[in-house]
Parts: structure tokens; sequence; C-alpha cells
């Protein structure tokens, strides 16, 4: 988990550095950015979560630094609206990448 913590809070970094100019106009835009990728695992990491919440035999209660924060998700949401929560924010990964994919490709 603190891997992926230290993979987004990159990404983010990342995205607020200003583009070098180039000399020639890009007409395309061809592969991936750093971010469009980080949303894109990102996404995968969500759903995947979504799954095993939902595949989860038993909940336990959760301990720890933010365990409140767990427990009241599913003390609100129940089990399968954790998942539903995991897979709506996959979603919007999913969403957000696909906007800012299609504007860079557009302003080329």
């Amino acid at each position: 988990m603190l891997l992926l913590a230290s993979l987004a809070i990159f990404i983010i970094w990342e995205s607020f550095k200003r583009e070098k100019p180039t000399l020639a106009p890009r007409i395309s835009a061809p592969g991936q950015t750093a971010i469009e990728q980080g949303l894109l695992i990102g996404a995968g990491v969500f759903a995947v979560t979504g799954v095993l919440v939902l595949l989860e035999t038993d909940y336990k209660i959760a301990t720890g630094r933010q365990a409140f924060i767990w427990n009241s998700l599913f003390d609100t949401l129940g089990k399968p609206g954790v998942a539903a929560f995991f897979w709506i924010t996959a979603l919007a990964m999913l969403f957000v990448r696909h906007m800012r994919r299609k504007a860079r490709r557009n302003t080329g």
C-alpha cells in the first residue's frame, strides 16, 4: 500500500510540471502519459479490491490508524455497497483517463 501511495504521489507531482515547448508542432500524440497509465493502474487496483471485498467470507472489525474509515464504510454501505463504491471509483478513474486522453489527442 505504501508503494501504491508513493506512485500516486509521484503521478500527481509529475502532472503539475509544465511541458517543455517543442520546436515542431506535434500532429499526433501516440502512447500514454504517466498520468493516464497511473489512472489505468489505479482503476485496476480499485476494481480488483471491489471483487476481493465481495468475495471476502467474513468481515472482521478493522484495527489500525484509519480503521474508522473502513469500519464506517462497512457499517453504512455493507459488503456489496463497499464493493460497488470501489467499482464506481474505478469507473470514475477510467472516465477521467478517457477525457484526458481525448483532450490530449485533440490538441495535437
